[in-house]
């Protein structure tokens, strides 16, 4: 629970963030919203925390891994896979040919013991990411990996008695399948919006938004039970003209999308983040009633917005933040430590999220003492931290890399966790 004292020594502590936190997230007065939003409003009040994520409760170490490829537009990082300039079907030719053998060495249970000598509790594993490939068994789509990764990796950490979250990419999906496209978000000018890829932006208005929430129905039912499912990308992008959206709007508002005044297009999207959190909520504890949820980002990058912060960031069992460099991990732990349920600060210790075309494993981003610096200053402030491993095309990791500085945070913890 926050006590008053907790909160008086956060401002102070976050006073010196102010003007950085302001700049990032469009503030005038960042430190004046910060207390607002703690002392005023209640937004994240005691009473509003779930019981669903006492699984997570702190100091504890996870590990984020999986496989997935950057087949971007050449600006997502290390190990790009995609040869010249970025085309659409040079993505797609890209990634059937990485998915040939992905994985084909990689050993679940050899895996997670490994993260669990090491000192981890839990792994968060990717499934479907920004590029639609899904890497478990699934009757939804024709579009995943060879082996099922997930199924591997679940019934591993079942059988070592691990914690299991799967990582969901639910706002993007570049599959190519024909429908997808159809369910794109498109722009004033009605084309195809994108992030990672050029149409990647799917509508939760859309079918897509049942496709979405019935995979993940699909993974519970088939590898349960979890601990949670770890929403990427939980976003819509505000005033989209597809047909699905426009609908909505209209049938909320009696006008068109293109018409919506700047505060209609804001409570409009808070409202079908909301519902679709709510929706997913009650189909997945329909399967697995104490299942947790999060996404990306939540309690931390919308925090000073009162609106979002109520309908959408409170909706969640655990607060989370991607921090990797040690300022951004000071910040979010400092955040985190003034909210009323758990949280985590993602490290990336890879140089890449990405597994290459090579067997070999992405080297590591930082050293050793580097890492345990970074994750000791999210445990002594409350919180916990998922470390993101990156194995090599086979499914190998890298015993002298992330492995070895997996095990430096490991040991430090468990040397200090009392």
């Amino acid at each position: 629970m926050t006590t008053e004292g907790d909160l008086k020594i956060n401002i102070r502590l976050l006073r010196g963030y102010s003007d950085r936190i302001g700049w990032r997230w469009g503030m005038k007065s960042p430190l004046l919203s910060l207390i607002a939003l703690f002392a005023s409003t209640g937004i994240y009040s005691q009473d509003s925390a779930s019981a669903r994520a006492q699984f997570y409760r702190s100091p504890q170490l996870f590990v984020m891994t999986g496989f997935i490829a950057n087949t971007g537009t050449g600006v997502w990082g290390a190990d790009y896979i995609v040869n010249g300039p970025w085309t659409r079907e040079k993505q797609q030719a890209a990634l059937e040919s990485w998915n040939k053998g992905l994985g084909s060495a990689y050993d679940a249970e050899r895996a997670v013991a490994t993260f669990k000598n090491a000192g981890a509790t839990g792994v968060i594993f990717y499934d479907k990411w920004h590029d639609g490939n899904v890497p478990h068994s699934t009757k939804l789509t024709g579009f995943h990996t060879e082996r099922d990764l997930l199924g591997l990796t679940l019934k591993a950490l079942h059988s070592q008695n691990m914690k299991a979250v799967v990582y969901y990419s639910v706002g993007l999906d570049a599959n190519p399948e024909p429908r997808f496209l159809d369910w794109t978000c498109l722009d004033p000018k009605r084309k195809p919006m994108g992030m990672a890829f050029e149409n990647d932006w799917k509508s939760f208005y859309s079918p897509y938004r049942m496709y979405a929430l019935d995979q993940m129905v699909e993974i519970l039912k088939n590898y349960g039970p979890l601990d949670g499912f770890y929403l990427d990308l939980f976003a819509q992008p505000v005033g989209s003209r597809d047909k699905y959206t426009d609908a909505a709007f209209q049938a909320k508002y009696g006008k068109p999308v293109g018409e919506g005044s700047e505060e209609e297009l804001q409570e409009f999207k808070v409202q079908t983040l909301s519902d679709y959190l709510l929706e997913l909520r009650r189909k997945l504890s329909a399967v697995q009633p104490d299942i947790g949820l999060t996404w990306n980002g939540a309690g931390m990058g919308d925090i000073v917005n009162p609106r979002e912060a109520k309908w959408v960031d409170s909706s969640v069992d655990w607060f989370s933040m991607e921090g990797h460099s040690w300022p951004n991990i000071d910040q979010g732990a400092r955040l985190g430590h003034a909210s009323d349920r758990p949280f985590d600060v993602g490290i990336l210790l890879s140089s890449s999220w990405y597994v290459p075309v090579s067997d070999q494993a992405p080297p590591p981003a930082m050293s050793e003492d580097e890492a345990r610096v970074s994750a000791a200053t999210a445990w002594i402030q409350g919180g916990n931290v998922y470390a993101a491993l990156t194995p090599g095309h086979s499914g190998i990791f890298d015993e002298n890399g992330d492995l070895r500085v997996l095990r430096a945070i490991g040991s430090w913890l468990r040397d200090n966790k009392e």
